[in-house]
């Protein structure tokens, strides 16, 4: 009979030890599902990041091409511009000169004699914010002058292109 209570000790205390086993081996696998979860946000959160880099990347692409499109689309501009002033006299004494100055920056000169844009009126620009941000554009002896620090030949030729196209819509 002790015996009979012994087994029974037995038997219930292995279950007990099986159901502790079964729910600490539950346990394990919730801590290593929960570890794997992490794990794979982990990994989600790097692979954001370096999306993020790269669609940063791609976005600064797409701005330097559209910056890279306007100053080509200015120098298509400019060549029909002068291409349009040529009438197999204008061209031997007038035109365009681009020159680099030495403080540094950029002097462009256009000649305006024989051109639709003689005596128009154009307010001129001068700003002088620092040694290294300079722009000044005026009209003078029937010429447009631009002069600027050496960022600002893109600017220079932006204002004459502006200024000549309100002019002519006019």
């Amino acid at each position: 009979m002790e015996l009979l209570r012994v087994e029974r000790f037995m038997t219930k205390m292995e279950i007990s030890l099986v159901d502790r086993i079964l729910t600490i081996d539950i346990l394990i696998k919730k801590q290593n599902n929960i570890i794997n979860h992490m794990n794979i946000t982990i990994h989600i959160m790097k692979m954001v990041n370096r999306l993020e880099k790269v669609m940063d990347h791609f976005l600064k692409g797409i701005q330097i091409s559209q910056q890279i499109k306007e100053k080509i689309y200015m120098i298509n501009w400019l060549e029909n511009w002068y291409s349009s002033q040529c009438d197999g006299s204008w061209e031997h004494f007038y035109g365009i000169k681009i020159e680099t100055l030495d403080n540094p920056g950029w002097a462009v000169e256009i000649d305006l004699c024989e051109t639709e844009l003689i005596n128009k009126p154009f307010v001129e620009i001068d700003r002088d914010i620092s040694d290294n941000d300079w722009l000044s554009c005026r009209l003078q002896n029937n010429k447009f002058e631009g002069f600027g620090d050496v960022s600002k030949l893109y600017e220079i030729l932006e204002i004459f292109r502006k200024w000549v196209e309100s002019e002519i819509s006019k």
